[in-house]
């Protein structure tokens, strides 16, 4: 509801109220027919005036001014609830809400005090004041809440636009990266490689063409063109153990993406805890903790009331330890659907047991594995 309806409502109240008072001591006449309609027709255009993107207050007011001149040519006594209503609009247009409880108290009593209506009438005017008053306090706060909500949607409309933005300039780096690897991995490897096998390309056309006139010579160039060759391909294979990460840095890698991606999506808080040395732990096991961790997340999202997931990796002697777990409520028993037998399937392929564990701290999904 916007501002000048709800005036408009107040004073169509104030009017019927007034009508009702001014029937109540004699039949309806044209005397309360006439000014109902002319106040009606008055409300109408202070409406249409004020609901305008660009309302005209100057217009309004001398409206509202024009009312309140009609009210003292019909009887200020019969419709004192329209002019109390009416100064209360034009303290609100004037003052812009400034200060508005106060002048509107203060001419509320000057008005009762200078006409002196009956006391029925005073009762009416203080209650029809008491509620308008309380409806605009409600209404304030209607409109404070709205504008709170729309800055709050604006607030996250502009949060999840700097989200996608970072993931978008995630994906180009890490793309950029990519390329930059595989642009230095191929210089190096031109460079390693490119010249021995050119030159024994060389070498090889030369024993061709010397291996009947000059045997000799041309098995030294065979020779020198294996030995080139051999040599290229030990660098080579030195280059690839170089460039190749270990298993424990691709491992750690997956899992960390997996958790900031959730933490990012779903504004869900991730916590990842290592204990002991992970450099013994085999690919395999790597890979199982991996999708074991996706399948939980997913179950903890679609089936838990949590805000929080965690995953602890603990390497004893002979033993590792994955746990899976959130902070969401005990709900008593739970069945094993497809996202947990499959956990405990895969769990099993890797050589490892699977338990799971209904804690009133949350859900646990334990993993061992003998290494």
């Amino acid at each position: 509801m916007s501002l000048p309806l709800f005036y408009q409502l107040a004073k169509v109240i104030s009017l019927i109220a007034a009508t009702l008072v001014t029937i109540s001591d004699k039949m309806m006449s044209g005397d309360t027919v006439i000014p109902v309609l002319a106040f009606s027709c008055f409300f109408l255009i202070d409406y249409l005036l004020m609901s305008r993107k660009k309302p005209y207050k100057k217009l309004t007011l001398c409206l509202n001014a024009l009312s309140l001149f009609f009210i003292f040519v019909t009887g200020v006594n019969s419709y004192v609830y329209v002019m109390l209503f009416t100064v209360i609009e034009m303290i609100e247009y004037l003052t812009e809400g400034k200060y508005f409880y106060h002048l509107s108290g203060i001419f509320i009593a000057i008005i009762l005090f200078i006409l002196s209506p009956e006391p029925i009438d005073i009762a009416l005017s203080v209650i029809l004041c008491a509620f308008l008053i309380f409806s605009r306090v409600v209404y304030q706060i209607l409109e404070n809440t709205r504008e709170t909500l729309r800055d709050s949607r604006k607030e996250i409309a502009a949060q999840k636009e700097k989200i996608n933005n970072l993931v978008a300039y995630t994906k180009t780096v890490k793309d950029t990266a990519a390329l930059e690897e595989r642009s230095r991995f191929s210089v190096r490897i031109h460079d390693q490689l490119g010249h021995g096998i050119s030159g024994s390309i060389l070498l090889l056309e030369a024993a061709k063409l010397s291996i009947k006139t000059n045997p000799e010579q041309a098995e030294k160039c065979i020779e020198t063109a294996t030995e080139n060759l051999r040599s290229g391909v030990d660098s080579i294979r030195t280059s690839l153990r170089q460039e190749r990460p270990d298993v424990k840095s691709v491992g750690m890698a997956e899992i960390k993406e997996i958790l900031d991606k959730t933490k990012a999506e779903y504004n869900f808080e991730t916590n990842l805890y290592i204990e002991g040395d992970t450099d013994s732990i085999p690919f395999t096991i790597w890979k199982c903790i991996k999708d074991n961790l996706t399948e939980c997340i997913t179950n903890t999202l679609k089936h838990s009331d949590s805000n929080k997931f965690s995953l602890k990796i603990a390497v004893m002697n002979k033993l590792v330890r994955a746990e899976f777990y959130d902070n969401g409520k005990n709900t008593g028993k739970f069945v094993k659907g497809m996202g947990l037998t499959a956990i405990e399937e895969r769990t099993e392929q890797a050589n490892g047991k699977c338990l799971f564990l209904q804690r009133d701290d949350g859900f646990h999904t334990v993993n061992l594995f003998k290494l």
